[in-house]
């Protein structure tokens, strides 16, 4: 269930547009929740979930570094 959540929410980064980016709830929601998550989860000894937490930290990097600097 990890690793089909991970796909899950590499998909929505990867695909969503501007509107992710814009709304305050989701970025706070990324902050809170997802950057806790992905250091937890880029750890693992698990490569598929460690692949998935490294193909999410990307995203974030390419597409909401603005939102995620303290962050990141």
């Amino acid at each position: 269930s990890k690793i089909l959540s991970l796909q899950l929410i590499l998909s929505v980064l990867q695909n969503g547009g501007e509107v992710f980016c814009s709304n305050e709830i989701f970025v706070s929601a990324m902050k809170q929740y997802l950057c806790v998550a992905l250091s937890q989860n880029g750890v693992s000894s698990i490569t598929e979930v460690f692949e998935l937490s490294l193909a999410i930290f990307i995203s974030l990097l390419t597409k909401y570094k603005r939102h995620l600097k303290s962050q990141i």
